[in-house]
């Protein structure tokens, strides 16, 4: 796998539900999912 296909797979994923959630709950949601 390409980083880039990597990218688009993470954006597809998640893209809309971070966009939605707005940068400081995504950054701790991020915190709390890596521990």
């Amino acid at each position: 796998m390409e980083l880039q296909q990597l990218q688009d797979l993470m954006e597809t994923l998640y893209g809309e539900a971070d966009r939605d959630r707005g940068l400081a709950p995504t950054v701790a949601w991020l915190c709390e999912e890596v521990g």
